[in-house]
């Protein structure tokens, strides 16, 4: 009886494997973890699958940065939606955060369509905050 082997293939042309790239999409995925009750998720979820997987995977660690980059951004964009909603003006603050919510679904989504297909990926509007 052979023992059953993982799903873990190198692809032909010698990118990332199945499961680095699933690994890859969940670390995206995890950024929607944001809409619970609870602070800063949509940071901290992707951050401790980056943190568990980044060593193990130059893909993953690469896929990883960009996707807490995006989370942190949308983030910020959020508190200037909300502090722009309280102190200058509500509608535009409203219009802000529906706008942040558009954006961080959308690209969200696409990260990670992208890094489970292993296609590149650049979402517009992120900050460059690690490299």
């Amino acid at each position: 009886m052979d023992p059953v082997q993982p799903d873990v293939t190198v692809e032909p042309t010698g990118g990332p494997t199945r499961d680095e790239r699933n690994w890859a999409m969940w670390v995206n995925l995890a950024g929607f973890a944001g809409y619970t009750c609870i602070p800063f998720a949509s940071i901290i979820a992707p951050l401790i699958l980056w943190i568990m997987k980044k060593d193990q995977s130059a893909y993953i660690n690469q896929r990883g940065k960009l996707a807490l980059n995006f989370q942190i951004t949308c983030v910020i964009y959020a508190i200037v939606g909300v502090v722009v909603r309280a102190f200058i003006f509500g509608l535009l603050g409203y219009l802000i955060l529906v706008a942040v919510f558009v954006y961080h679904l959308v690209f969200t989504i696409q990260g990670a369509l992208k890094a489970s297909g292993n296609e590149p990926y650049a979402p517009p509007g992120v900050l460059p905050l690690m490299k």
